[in-house]
């Protein structure tokens, strides 16, 4: 639900046209891509959106620690 938010939220808070993979079969994977180039407006709003989600994310990995584990990555 956290996930699906955010992705709505990119679009019509900041107005970015992301690309959804959304594959419920496969345990609710979900992918997004955000353009490569956004206005600064637009980049703003999409980095605080993303920021509130990863901060979601820690939130609930930190309330069910037995059930949900958070893992960084960095490319």
């Amino acid at each position: 639900m956290l996930a699906i938010t955010t992705v709505n939220s990119l679009q019509r808070i900041a107005e970015i046209p992301v690309q959804v993979d959304n594959r419920d079969q496969e345990g609710g994977f979900l992918e997004v891509h955000l353009p490569p180039k956004l206005e600064a407006t637009a980049e703003l709003k999409g980095q605080t959106l993303l920021q509130s989600f990863e901060d979601g994310l820690r939130d609930v990995a930190t309330n069910y620690a037995d059930f949900v584990k958070f893992a960084e990555t960095k490319d």
